[in-house]
C-alpha cells in the first residue's frame, strides 16, 4: 500500500522485491548516514551489491517520502527484509565522517519521533502489528537495524541506528499509542511496553538519581531494592518542591520564571528478574 498521509512516493525504485512480503511483524529503524536528498537520490538507481532501499525516509525536519509499496519487499535488512518495514533516518552515526561537523545528528529529532510513530500506529491499524517494542528479529513491533546483528542473524550493520535512535524507541512507541488509542499512554501501558532489559536499565537511572554511585547490578538483587529507591527519590522530589515553595515565597510569591507545582507520588513497578 502507498499511504500519502504519511508521505509522498517517489518511486519506483530499481531496489525492491514487488509483492515480496510475506508477513509485517513490525518498523525497523535505522539512520541513514548521510542526508535526507542524498538518500533518496541513493535509493533511486542501482548500485550492485550497494543497491539499497527503505520503504520510509524520513527528514531531521520531519518531511517524509515513500520508497516503497509497503507490500513490496525493501531492501534494508538482509535476511529480514520480506518480514519488516523499514525506515531509515536523516543523520549521521558518531562513526560517520560527517559527524564531527553535525553534532547531535546521531539523534532522531522530534519531528523524525513523530513520523515513525505514525507509520507505527498506521502499521498497528492495517497489519495487525502490536504497539510494543521488539528486540530481536523474533519479535514484533518497533525494532531497529543492529537488532539482528545483536541476535546473530545476518541483517548487516551491527552500530546501526545507534544507541541513541535505539534509546528512544520508548518515547516513539508511547507516541504511537497514543495516535493509535487516542488517549495519552498510562504508566502501566509504558511500563509493560518495556523489555526486561529496558526496565532494569530504567530503574538504574533512577536509583542513580538518589545515589550517583549506584552500580549497574543484576536484576535479581536490584529488585528487592527498589522499594527503598523510590521512597528515596520521593523523599528526594518532596524536598526538591520545599526550595521551590522556599524560593517562590521569598519572591514575594512569584518565581522569575513562573510558578512550579510538584504533587503526586511517583509509582513505578520493580524489573522483572
Amino acid at each position: 500500500m502507498l499511504w500519502p498521509d504519511i508521505g509522498s512516493y517517489v518511486g519506483p525504485t530499481p531496489n525492491s522485491n514487488a509483492g515480496g512480503m510475506v508477513e509485517h511483524r513490525g518498523l525497523v529503524l535505522h539512520i541513514a548516514s548521510g542526508f535526507y536528498d542524498g538518500t533518496i537520490s541513493w535509493q533511486s538507481h542501482s548500485h550492485g551489491a550497494d543497491s539499497t532501499s527503505s520503504h520510509f525516509i524520513v527528514a531531521r525536519d520531519g518531511r517524509c517520502v515513500q520508497m516503497v509499496d509497503t507490500a513490496d519487499e525493501a531492501w534494508a535488512e538482509r535476511a529480514g527484509n520480506a518480514h519488516w518495514l523499514s525506515v531509515e533516518l536523516e543523520g549521521f552515526a558518531p562513526e560517520d565522517s560527517l559527524h564531527a561537523t553535525h553534532q547531535g545528528w546521531e539523534t532522531a529529532t522530534p519531528q523524525q519521533i513523530e513520523v515513525c510513530a505514525r507509520i507505527l500506529a498506521k502499521m498497528h491499524a492495517a497489519y495487525g502489528v502490536p504497539l510494543q517494542l521488539a528486540t530481536s528479529p523474533s519479535g514484533q513491533g518497533l525494532g531497529h537495524h543492529s537488532m539482528g546483528a545483536e541476535s546473530g542473524v545476518d541483517w548487516g550493520h551491527s552500530m546501526c541506528p545507534g544507541a541513541a535512535i535505539k534509546a528512544q524507541k520508548p518515547a516513539i512507541l508511547a507516541r504511537a499509542i497514543t495516535i493509535a488509542t487516542g488517549a495519552p499512554i498510562s504508566q502501566e501501558t509504558f511500563m509493560a511496553a518495556l523489555s526486561d532489559e529496558q526496565q532494569h536499565d530504567l530503574w538504574v537511572w533512577m536509583a542513580s538519581l538518589v545515589d550517583p554511585k549506584t552500580p549497574p547490578s543484576g536484576r535479581t538483587d536490584d529488585r528487592f531494592h527498589f522499594p527503598a529507591v523510590m521512597v528515596a527519590l520521593n523523599a528526594k522530589i518532596d524536598a526538591l518542591t520545599a526550595k521551590v515553595d522556599a524560593l517562590a515565597a521569598a519572591q514575594g510569591g512569584n518565581l522569575p520564571t513562573g510558578d512550579v507545582t510538584v504533587s503526586g507520588t511517583l509509582h513505578v513497578g520493580a524489573p522483572a528478574a
